[in-house]
């Protein structure tokens, strides 16, 4: 299983980044820190690296940038989730709404063909 990353974990890991751009190794630890964050962490990270003022700028956007297109992802994610499970309630229910009205059209014609002395 994945490490998870705290948002301390991953803020440290963006200042390592910045400090040394060529090191490809932080830059991929970084990739999967952000992707195994929960949506929780990813906020504080966004607000931390906004209000940090000892980095680089541009590279530190860049950072923020990453980590807010993962946040909206993770949110699109949850809202389809959402949605699909929504649809299928509303597929059941539509179902079980059918299944109401052939069982109330069938008591009707029973109550009808009861008034005409056919049952």
């Amino acid at each position: 299983m994945a490490k998870i990353y705290s948002a301390d974990e991953i803020v440290q890991l963006a200042k390592e980044i910045v400090n040394d751009l060529t090191n490809t190794a932080k830059q991929q630890e970084w990739t999967a820190a952000i992707l195994q964050a929960p949506t929780e962490s990813l906020v504080e990270v966004t607000g931390r690296l906004t209000s940090n003022e000892e980095h680089k700028p541009a590279n530190i956007k860049a950072l923020r940038e990453s980590v807010i297109s993962e946040i909206e992802r993770k949110n699109a994610e949850k809202i389809i989730q959402t949605m699909q499970h929504l649809d299928q309630s509303a597929s059941k229910l539509s179902n079980i709404s059918l299944f109401l009205a052939v069982v109330g059209v069938v008591l009707g014609v029973i109550q009808i063909l009861k008034e005409f002395n056919v049952i």
